[in-house]
This record gives structure tokens, sequence and C-alpha cells, in this order.
């Protein structure tokens, strides 16, 4: 077993992930790059592509906040890419209109550069994420 300290990439993934949770958007956006390009999938709960923090903020985490009353990431684990780094885990959460909820297995792919994320791009079985939301 491995007890290795975590890449600086990495490190900086698991900051956005703990202040995801947390909901701590200062800390959330402290390493977005100003030329971030932010995907998420047809079919997720706020689907496009987001090309800064304020709209990643806005839009994203503002359409969450919006429309569902709980939604969560559950890291299972990450894989260390270099400037690459994947996240795998679990979206869960209950949407607000229909009170139903949802469990979904979910992977990100971030591109970091500098210390700064990039790019990222979230995969995601979406048709169950949607049946929570009809």
């Amino acid at each position: 077993m491995s007890t290795s300290t975590p890449s600086p990439n990495v490190q900086i993934i698991q900051s956005l992930y703990t202040a995801f949770t947390t909901g701590d958007i200062t800390a959330f956006s402290a390493n977005l790059s100003s030329h971030l390009i932010w995907t998420e999938a047809t079919g997720f709960a706020v689907p496009g592509t987001f090309h800064s923090a304020e709209e990643v903020v806005t839009n994203m985490l503002g359409g969450l906040q919006r429309d569902w009353s709980t939604f969560a990431w559950e890291t299972e684990y990450i894989i260390d890419g270099h400037e690459y780094v994947v996240g795998v885990g679990m979206y869960k959460g209950t949407n607000k209109a229909t009170g139903k909820s949802f469990e979904m297995r979910g992977n990100h792919v971030w591109k970091l550069e500098g210390g700064k994320i990039v790019k990222f791009e979230g995969f995601g079985d979406t048709w169950i994420m949607r049946g929570a939301m009809e």
C-alpha cells in the first residue's frame, strides 16, 4: 500500500471536491483558470459548456441549487495522469420539483496547466439523472 503524498494536481482536484461538498464557492473557484472550458454532458442536470469560473458558479452551481434539494458528488478514487486527473465516483441528488432521487456513477476528466484547471468534462449515465427530473 502506497502512502505517498498526492501530486499537486491531485491535491487541487481533492480541494475542489471538498469545496463543492462544503459549499465553499471561494475555495471551489480558487484554482479555475481564466481561460476555463467546463463541459457538462447533454442530459446532465445543468448541461452545456461554460467558459469562466463566473459562468460555472452562476449557471452550473446556481442551477443545481435552484433545482435540487440535495445534490452531491462522492469520490471513489482519483487517477493521476500528470496534467490530466480523473475522478471516479457517484452523483446523488433529489430534485425539488419532482421529489425524486437518483444515484448515478460518473467520471470527471480534469486538465491542469500551471496549477490551474483549464478544462473539465463530466461523464455519466445521465438517463438516470433525467429520470429524477421528470
